[in-house]
């Protein structure tokens, strides 16, 4: 699989998270206390990676869809003969 980028030139480490792909949010819990809690950076969905520029081919989807014809040549004797 790909990396959903044009090159490697394209792709950056997240800022957000300092490349980790998980960041600290402040957020109060059931009984009103402040608490910090871990959760997947939203900016780079827990990679760590964000891509600047989007490959051409896949537009950074990292999959490519091609029909491609083999040629399979098969002895007599398997065919049914």
């Amino acid at each position: 699989m790909g990396t959903g980028a044009d090159s490697l030139k394209s792709i950056r480490n997240c800022g957000t998270c300092g490349a980790k792909g998980f960041s600290f949010v402040q957020g109060r819990n059931m009984h009103g206390q402040l608490q910090q809690f871990e959760g997947i950076c939203s900016q780079c969905q827990g990679t760590g990676k964000l891509v600047t520029k989007k490959c051409s081919a896949c537009q950074g989807t990292k999959v490519v869809n091609k029909v491609k014809l083999i040629e399979i040549k098969i002895p007599a004797k398997f065919q049914g003969k």
